[in-house]
């Protein structure tokens, strides 16, 4: 009887390790992750005009990556802000493409020709 309780509680767990892994190799934005918030988050920043194209996934359920486009004139001080805000919010890696207010975005101009973000 304990052997099959054991055997239940192993199985279980490993169908949730399952789930996590697979959710890792498809790229799934974590549920964990809320974009809208991060979004809302960095639109409020003095200096951005924009946030799109943004792009989180996990590496192992606690480490997460986002790729992002701001629209906004570059400068070094507004990036370290970014940066500073998504780490509040548990991402600690980001790759950051700042765009003009006066250019298009090339993924809307390529990818996603019905695009409303530029």
């Amino acid at each position: 009887v304990i052997s099959i309780v054991v055997s239940i509680v192993i199985g279980v767990s490993a169908l949730k390790l399952l789930k996590q892994s697979l959710d890792i190799f498809v790229l799934k934005t974590p549920s964990k992750i809320d974009i809208s918030n991060i979004k809302a988050s960095l639109v409020i920043v003095p200096g951005v005009k924009d946030v799109h194209s943004i792009r989180i996934l996990s590496l192992d359920d606690q480490n997460y990556i986002v790729s992002m486009h701001v629209v906004a004139e570059y400068h070094p001080v507004l990036k370290r802000i970014i940066k500073n805000t998504l780490q509040r919010q548990g991402i600690y890696n980001s790759n950051i493409e700042f765009e003009l207010p006066t250019e298009a975005c090339h993924d809307c101009i390529v990818v996603n020709k019905n695009c409303t973000c530029c």
